[in-house]
């Protein structure tokens, strides 16, 4: 089970450093909803954040989806910005199949193997996990990692959840310079799960705003 997700999981980031949407010379406007594997989901961002497509791409096997600020990924000083700027990113498995359980999922991220996938390089002994909890069947964790990024800092924050038989990961990195609390940092996840699942109406999930605290 462990291997089989975190061969998934790294599918998804190998497959976003090969393809993109469209093509390179193609304007980039405020996108916030993407149709991926065949348009059976959408993606779709939170307020303030948009999609690039161009550092984007869906295949039959996994889809990966980055957002950052809607005034960064258009050029447009007008267009919107979010209050906490981060990185965010999806990737779903295109595999349908039994979804782990939340106590193998806990168990898989506190492996080698399940570090090493959260890893940006790869490097299992670099990553540092934090809180982790489950809340209606969503798996929330903190991680940090060593290391030197010109662009992205060491912290994130992920929910893994399932949306119509597939495996997605949502996760927010923060920017250099720009360090997000951790209430914060779980906050825009949530906004995000909520995003994707008011997008995807049919899914058999729980509905947006379950996640939000009180």
């Amino acid at each position: 089970m462990a291997t089989l997700f975190g061969a998934a999981l790294l599918l998804s980031v190998s497959l976003a450093q090969a393809a993109t949407f469209g093509r390179e010379d193609s304007p980039l406007t405020g996108w916030t909803h993407l149709p991926v594997l065949d348009e059976s989901l959408v993606i779709s961002a939170p307020r303030g954040y948009c999609i690039d497509p161009l550092a984007s791409l869906s295949g039959h096997r996994a889809a990966f989806v980055l957002m950052a600020s809607c005034r960064s990924v258009t050029g447009d000083l007008r267009a919107a910005r979010p209050e906490i700027q981060g990185l965010l990113t999806t990737s779903v498995d295109g595999h349908v199949g039994p979804f782990p359980s939340q106590g193998d999922l806990s168990r898989f991220f506190g492996s080698a193997t399940g570090r090493a996938a959260l890893s940006r390089s790869g490097n299992a002994e670099a990553m540092e996990l934090g809180a982790m909890f489950s809340r209606s069947g969503v798996l929330f964790l903190r991680a940090d990692e060593r290391g030197e990024d010109p662009a992205l800092g060491g912290a994130s924050w992920r929910a893994v959840f399932e949306l119509k038989g597939h495996m997605v990961t949502a996760t927010l990195r923060d920017l250099v310079g720009q360090p997000i609390k951790d209430s914060e940092g779980f906050r825009i996840v949530e906004e995000l799960v909520d995003a994707i699942l008011s997008a995807n109406p049919n899914s058999t999930e729980s509905e947006p705003g379950a996640f939000s605290r009180h």
